[in-house]
């Protein structure tokens, strides 16, 4: 805890800077009581491995204005966290996935089923998981800082009211809430506390003008920086006239009275207008906006327009047709079936997504599964990278009511026969009755609508079926395939050279430092690791899936042995440095257990998943300390000759885990614990030449 005269709680984000840790993501948790979802989730932190200070997990316009008051002010920041409670800004935290907004994929409220969500309840929970009990009143009352200032908007000012309620009176004396709070919303008790500011910070001549999501922020740093520069007083009264002061000469907003409209009205409406608006988006938004006087977020309208272009391309008029280019073929019995090519942003145009579900007779309808939006925003990402390659095809089926009419002349000489070309005709229709639907593609499909390179035609296999039943059948057909192994992919991606998405790109580099390690001959690990295309010789002994997440893990982690050799802008990473790394620390592995070294898992847990994982932890915190070293081979030799005699890889109890050395496992938390309690051993030798030093 700093030595400070101020304090600065300000709240979590949803934008982070690391990825969340698998488990900690709030989608994975089990419906029930809150009581089991909170203990479950409490479960899952306890058991969370802390990666980076929670002043840099956060990120955003309002996260920063907070760490701007932190730097100007040298206040001590704390975060309002939904997903992990009250932590100290330089404490160590778990990258995770949960939010409070009901509205939210990520939402907690939405996974308990016993009656209303209780907020004030979560937040008592989380404060109960650290002991002592960590609360907003214990800060309040054992923190020296003067002046505690806490900027947070309304929502989590209900998380919290009832935890500052409890402090004390000579507390809260020293409390300043900053925020566009609602006073009939805030407790009789703390609304003296509240700061008075409202929309003019949003005004046209606002100092620090901004969104809404940032307000409080914005607020906090107006309050310390402008309207409080000089210091608070110890009186809040007089810390909120001084508000009231600071923000008399400035503007309100203009006040805009738009109304709402579905998608589908506002595409008319851009229809209708196109004329006008000169078909430039810039202008119809503003023509929405400001003559229309509809409420259009501007993401939205981005999609928007793009769909009202499509359509008017189409035509208009309530018989409306898509004719495209296609070539048609026959499968089974005559079944008729369809190739061509789209622009991938029309397909959920043209094509509806039943997904599944009952209907009023409880009768199944339907056959998709929800939109996965990870996965989705996964392609966009992939897509907005603009030259990209798409060649995987949409599978549509069609009603009766598509028609072909094939294209005259003969055809060339010597040509295969195996389609007609032709026009293809497709009736475009209201969602919901539209004459096409998603078989296979549905995130495919949704992520094209959502890309900015959505217009990217996409190829399309569709085939005539009359009836849900036969649809359905598509779809399981289509879907049964089991997906390539991990271990498959793993192999192919250092022969693959064209831009991949970000979860294949980020095992590329992995993938082809462990095949270099199996086939380089000075490599410790030549010819021990198992592919999946080597034969089964029985001198393969080491999982190439385990040295490929040792290499991927220690690549994530900002203070690894390889992070230094990462690119951080558009140039290549240092492979070579990487391997050379790499091959230093197992040299020096396989010289000092030389007993344990190329034997079976079975008879060797240096060689098992376990072992290759969680002495890959530890090569992260020798070989970033022995760069300090003049001779670092010698220090990396020194550091695990120490450690040894402790470790059980062929036989014997591992001491502190209470394990004998065949009973360690492939499971998350024997990786864990057997990573720690190495490190551990590290950090206890290291201590130890320090004393004597």
């Amino acid at each position: 805890m700093q030595n400070t005269k101020l304090v600065l709680v300000t709240v979590c984000t949803n934008r982070k800077s690391i990825p969340p840790l698998e488990r900690l993501q709030a989608e994975r948790l089990p419906s029930g009581c809150q009581e089991a979802v909170s203990k479950t989730w409490r479960a899952w932190l306890r058991e969370a491995a802390r990666r980076v200070p929670a002043k840099r997990l956060y990120a955003g316009r309002g996260f920063t204005e907070a760490l701007a008051v932190v730097e100007s002010r040298k206040a001590d920041l704390w975060i309002v966290s939904a997903g992990l409670g009250l932590v100290h800004g330089d404490e160590e935290v778990p990258g995770y996935d949960l939010t409070l907004s009901a509205g939210s994929d990520s939402s907690v409220a939405r996974k308990v089923t016993d009656g209303p969500f209780d907020a004030s309840r979560w937040w008592s929970d989380l404060g109960r998981r650290r002991r002592p009990k960590r609360s907003l009143a214990e800060l309040l009352s054992s923190h020296p800082a003067e002046h505690v200032v806490i900027s947070l908007p309304g929502s989590y000012m209900e998380l919290v009211q009832e935890d500052l309620q409890s402090a004390g009176s000579a507390a809260l004396c020293k409390l300043r809430l900053v925020g566009p709070l609602d006073l009939d919303r805030v407790a009789p008790r703390l609304r003296p506390l509240v700061m008075p500011y409202d929309d003019r910070l949003n005004g046209p001549i606002s100092p620090l003008n901004g969104t809404r999501a940032d307000f409080p922020q914005r607020a906090a740093r107006h309050f310390l920086e402008q309207a409080c520069a000089d210091g608070l007083a110890s009186d809040p009264e007089d810390d909120a006239a001084r508000v009231r002061a600071s923000l008399r000469d400035l503007a309100w907003p203009a006040q805009a009275n738009r109304r709402p409209l579905g998608d589908d009205e506002i595409v008319k409406v851009i229809l209708a207008s196109w004329d006008r608006a000169s078909g430039q988006s810039t202008k119809m938004l503003r023509l929405l906006r400001d003559e229309e006087g509809i409420a259009c977020e501007q993401g939205r309208f981005v999609q928007l327009f793009k769909r009202a272009d499509n359509l008017r391309q189409l035509g208009s008029g309530a018989d409306r047709t898509l004719r495209l280019r296609a070539v048609r073929s026959h499968q089974g019995n005559g079944k008729q079936i369809y190739t061509f090519f789209i622009p991938g942003e029309m397909i959920t145009q043209i094509a509806d997504i039943t997904r599944i579900h009952r209907d009023g007779t409880e009768r199944l309808a339907g056959f998709q599964r929800g939109e996965i939006k990870r996965h989705v925003n996964g392609i966009v990402e992939y897509l907005d990278q603009g030259d990209v390659l798409f060649p995987n095809a949409i599978i549509l089926a069609l009603s009766p009511d598509v028609s072909f009419v094939q294209t005259r002349g003969g055809k060339p000489d010597g040509a295969l026969d195996a389609g007609e070309a032709g026009t293809l005709s497709i009736p475009l229709r209201s969602e919901g009755s539209r004459v096409a639907w998603i078989v296979d593609g549905q995130q495919r499909s949704l992520a094209l609508s959502k890309a900015k390179n959505g217009g990217l035609n996409v190829p399309v296999v569709a085939f005539v079926a009359p009836d849900v039943a036969t649809r359905r059948a598509q779809f399981i057909l289509v879907n049964k395939a089991k997906p390539l192994p991990s271990r498959l992919i793993n192999e192919l991606l250092p022969e693959v050279d064209v831009q991949l998405p970000r979860d294949l790109s980020g095992r590329k580099i992995p993938s082809a430092l462990c095949e270099t390690l199996d086939e380089d001959p000075d490599s410790p690990f030549h010819g021990l690791i198992k592919r999946v295309s080597k034969p089964k010789d029985g001198t393969a002994v080491v999982i190439d899936s385990a040295v490929v997440e040792m290499i991927r893990a220690s690549l994530k982690n900002p203070n690894g042995a390889l992070a230094p050799f990462v690119s951080l802008g558009n140039g290549p990473s240092d492979v070579e440095g990487m391997y050379r790394t790499l091959v230093d620390y197992w040299d020096c592995v396989k010289v000092l257990f030389p007993y344990a070294w190329g034997l079976p898992p079975e008879s060797s847990r240096l060689m098992h998943s376990a072992g290759i994982r969680a002495m890959g932890v530890l090569m992260d915190r020798i070989v970033t300390r022995s760069l300090a070293h003049p001779n670092s081979n010698a220090h990396r030799l020194s550091s695990l000759k120490s450690i040894a005699p402790y470790c059980r890889w062929t036989e014997g109890v591992w001491e502190g885990l209470g394990l004998a050395w065949n009973e360690i496992e492939q499971t998350p938390r024997h990786i864990r614990q057997l990573s720690q309690l190495l490190c551990q051993l590290d950090y206890n030798a290291t201590a130890a030449q320090r004393n004597e030093g």
